[in-house]
């Protein structure tokens, strides 16, 4: 593992030691030293046979995650780390025990000890997605590299409120803002997703909503595939309109 990496372990580690305040999103933002421990220069991939499944911080004063055991097929016993805990629980592919699988993720050292994260795992036709390929980890919407807004439509105005939106089924968080053109109702994420990302949002302030064009609606609802609060860009779906909480398969 680079020097890099080591350096961004140890901050973690003492932070975790010197304090015992609440680490934001339990430790796992995009911007946080455990999810920048990604390295796509230490990329592997294999199969193997889950051995062991376990839920527990991966470093002190973290919140839970989920690791598995992997026996691989060409030897050895081999520890991977998913992801937090609260979203490998809400997603529709599931491992378990004895079940064959491929991992494929970034090999680093974590509490001294070598594990790969795991960027996807696939089961089967199942494919249980936690990083894209570049290790941008999908439990975290807040996006560090701002891209350009291209061609996407853009709905600026004020915070009216916050509210909760059915879409296909499923309960979204989402806002009524005020914009030049009149009252927009907008869709973020679901609940669960959006409870953990720690959204800096206050009524009455201004945010930028984009949506691809024409626009992705749901009857009188937009779905938003970004969202910028004051320079803080939070992305909920990829390029194709896939939201980022589902773990499609990267």
């Amino acid at each position: 593992m680079n020097t890099g990496t080591i350096l961004i372990l140890g901050a973690v580690t003492a932070m975790a030691n010197s304090q015992a305040v609440k680490l934001p999103s339990g430790g796992y933002r995009a911007d946080s030293p455990y999810s920048k421990m990604y390295n796509t220069g230490h990329a592997v991939s294999f199969k193997g046979t889950v051995v062991g499944i376990q839920k527990a911080p991966p470093i002190e004063g973290m919140a839970p995650s989920e690791s598995l055991l992997v026996k691989s097929t060409s030897g050895g016993t081999i520890s991977v780390e998913l992801g937090p805990t609260w979203f490998v629980d809400n997603q529709e592919a599931k491992i378990h025990m004895k079940d064959h699988i491929t991992v494929t993720g970034s090999k680093v050292m974590m509490n001294g000890h070598g594990v790969i994260l795991a960027m996807r795992l696939v089961h089967g036709k199942q494919v249980l997605a936690m990083r894209t390929s570049a290790g941008r980890p999908y439990w975290s919407a807040l996006i560090l590299d701002q891209p350009t807004a291209g061609d996407a439509t853009q709905y600026t105005g004020d915070i009216v409120r916050t509210t909760n939106f059915m879409v296909d089924g499923v309960q979204m968080v989402g806002y009524v803002i005020r914009t030049p053109n009149g009252l927009q109702n907008v869709a973020m994420a679901p609940a669960w997703y959006m409870e953990q990302q720690e959204v800096p949002y206050q009524i009455g302030s201004s945010i930028t909503i984009y949506s691809r064009t024409p626009p992705l609606r749901i009857g009188n609802v937009v779905l938003a595939d970004s969202v910028d609060y004051g320079g803080t860009l939070f992305q909920f779906r990829d390029n194709y309109g896939r939201p980022i909480w589902s773990g499609w398969g990267g």
